[in-house]
């Protein structure tokens, strides 16, 4: 006998139908999935999923599998929470009521043999997440109605707020689908919001949010706790060449983060003082632990940079590549790959411990060759290791930063297939920070082997290939962008071509940096780009600071061109960045100098 379907404690989350559904209420996107056996928390566990099996053929569902998980949001795992039924199935084409029901039964089978788990059911097609892609350029009749409509938008937003307290941090245009075919996939709102689960979202907000648009958008809340800033911990050998290259790990030496350092960058300073190369990165990543000192919004100018120390000669902050954590880390791996080795050679029952004095030449020769190439990855790793210990890791001093500043500019938003009367929109993130190169490093701004790791996306970049031009964003067209990063390598992504809209970032080290400049009264505007793996997220913490640069096909004469200086990645696989030219007219005008590399192409 089935339970009643009007039982509290029984009503289906069908807010995600027809992909996805639920009970008691299921978690909006991203989400993280710890998979855990089955046999460790289930009692008879193949004959309970036999009994799983009947429910869903009983009500027409063919099932694929069934996982026992636990579900989350990023960092807010908890070891009291119940795990998670997660069913994938074939449920897009069929009537809800079908999948509801099926889900009272398996509740009810769970009852009766007093277990409690979540239950969460899966289309197959949607078990890997959504697909995000960019707008297309041509299509101007959206990006007109996108760009004349986000005051609304933002007044919306600031209502909801004040109102019903859903908070949001980004407001994002974009393609989304559970499909890796963009053709299916549909021109969507995407608000990320760290209240995803506020039932006016659901019962209100989608309407209202649709309505604003003409009802021409779908609309999707995602789960955001900020724009993602910090750092993970492995790098290759590439990080102790001579040469500095593009895309490597850099800290403050007293630090305990880490970023990236973008590209090199010269500037002329005005008089007799002459040029100076200097390094290029994110003010959040260079400038962290002197905030205090200097005021987190208050620009950086040259010959004012705060000390760490109280000496009589105080030394400004100084920075090392790779970052201090990166190092470290590296030195934990080779040594762990040394001791392996070495055990496999004269260990217990090692090569050499085993080596017989069989009279088969064959047998000899296989193990003499065996023992020759585990000393030859011995001899290997002790090089590298030798090569990591001597390493010069000092990168130089700061030279002048942004501060967390907002910059007010009369950028071209039309070139985005924005209407005029959207000149308004003119508040962008600063967040740059220049390193004054010690004189033994060298920064050349070369591309360093980009290398698509998914074998249908393919790149006009080349090794060795020279990235030391930028110009304004050229939107009338698809861009196809890439960044080397010190946590992701090469990324490979595409412009998204309507602005990003940016709030208050109440959960993230962000939040303290802008939080009382960017409201939802006053937000900043950013680029965004997804990655060209739509599945994928287009930035990873560590990040920040890369250099973006297109990748199109060049001119013989013609070097990889920057774009932009990414800043952060949000909720929905995307990641922002800073038009380089305002970077760059920034620096200008807080360093007084004039940038002479990379060569300026305004178009």
């Amino acid at each position: 006998m089935s339970l009643p379907a009007n039982d509290d404690l029984l009503r289906v989350d069908a807010r995600f139908a027809p992909y996805r559904y639920g009970q008691p209420v299921i978690l909006a996107l991203p989400i993280e999935t710890e998979r855990v056996s089955p046999a460790t928390i289930i009692p008879g566990q193949p004959p309970l999923l036999q009994v799983f099996q009947g429910c869903f053929t009983s009500h027409g569902i063919v099932l694929g599998r069934v996982d026992l998980a636990y579900r989350f949001h990023r960092g807010q795992r908890s070891l009291q929470q119940t795990p998670t039924l997660l069913f994938i199935a074939n449920i897009r084409e069929l009537p809800s009521a079908n999948v509801e029901q099926c889900i009272r039964s398996l509740l009810q089978e769970c009852r009766q043999r007093g277990m409690s788990f979540k239950i969460e059911v899966i289309d197959e097609g949607a078990s890997s997440g959504m697909h995000t892609f960019s707008i297309d350029p041509r299509d101007i009749a959206a990006l007109h109605l996108w760009h004349s409509s986000t005051s609304t938008l933002v007044d919306y937003l600031n209502t909801v707020r004040v109102k019903y307290g859903c908070r949001w941090e980004t407001a994002d245009l974009l393609r989304r689908g559970i499909s890796p075919d963009v053709a299916t996939s549909k021109t969507t709102i995407v608000i990320g919001t760290p209240d995803s689960g506020n039932d006016f979202w659901w019962n209100r907000g989608t309407a209202d949010l649709s309505g604003i648009f003409q009802h021409r958008f779908d609309v999707e809340f995602v789960h955001s706790t900020g724009i993602d800033l910090n750092d993970s911990d492995m790098i290759d050998m590439t990080s102790y060449e001579h040469d500095l290259k593009m895309g490597a790990s850099v800290s403050m030496r007293t630090g305990p983060g880490g970023g990236t350092i973008g590209g090199g960058v010269v500037i002329e300073l005005p008089g007799e003082k002459g040029r100076i190369s200097l390094a290029l990165t994110n003010h959040h990543v260079a400038c962290k632990e002197i905030e205090d000192i200097r005021g987190k919004h208050n620009a950086i100018s040259p010959g004012l940079v705060p000390s760490l120390e109280s000496t009589k000669q105080p030394a400004p902050p100084m920075y090392d590549s790779p970052s201090s954590k990166d190092h470290g880390a590296r030195q934990e791996h080779l040594v762990s790959e040394l001791f392996f080795w070495l055990n496999r050679l004269n260990g217990a029952r090692g090569l050499r411990e085993t080596l017989t004095l069989s009279a088969d030449p064959s047998t000899r020769s296989v193990q003499d060759t065996n023992i020759t190439a585990a000393d030859a990855a011995a001899r290997a790793i002790m090089s590298d290791l030798d090569t990591v210990e001597r390493h010069y890791r000092h990168v130089g001093t700061l030279f002048s930063a942004s501060g967390r500043r907002l910059r007010s500019s009369q950028h071209p938003t039309s070139r985005m297939g924005a209407p005029d009367q959207c000149a308004d929109l003119t508040l962008w993130i600063m967040d740059w920070a220049l390193i004054e190169l010690d004189t033994a490093k060298n920064l050349p701004n070369v591309v360093h082997k980009p290398a698509p790791s998914r074998k249908r996306i393919t790149t006009k970049l080349y090794d060795r290939m020279p990235a030391n031009e930028w110009e304004v964003l050229p939107t009338s067209l698809e861009n196809f962008v890439a960044f080397r990063g010190r946590t992701s390598g090469w990324v490979f992504g595409v412009m998204n071509p309507a602005l990003s809209i940016l709030n208050r970032f109440e959960h993230d080290d962000i939040a303290k940096e802008y939080g009382d400049l960017i409201s939802a009264d006053t937000p900043a505007y950013s680029w965004a780009f997804v990655n060209r793996a739509s599945l994928h997220e287009a930035a990873q913490k560590g990040d920040s600071g890369s250099v973006v640069i297109l990748d199109r096909e060049y001119k013989p004469d013609e070097e990889a061109r920057w774009i932009g200086l990414l800043f952060g990645s949000g909720g929905a696989q995307l990641a922002y960045i800073q038009p380089i030219d305002l970077v760059f007219s920034d620096i200008e005008k807080i360093t007084g100098a004039r940038v002479v590399e990379p060569r300026g192409k305004r178009g």
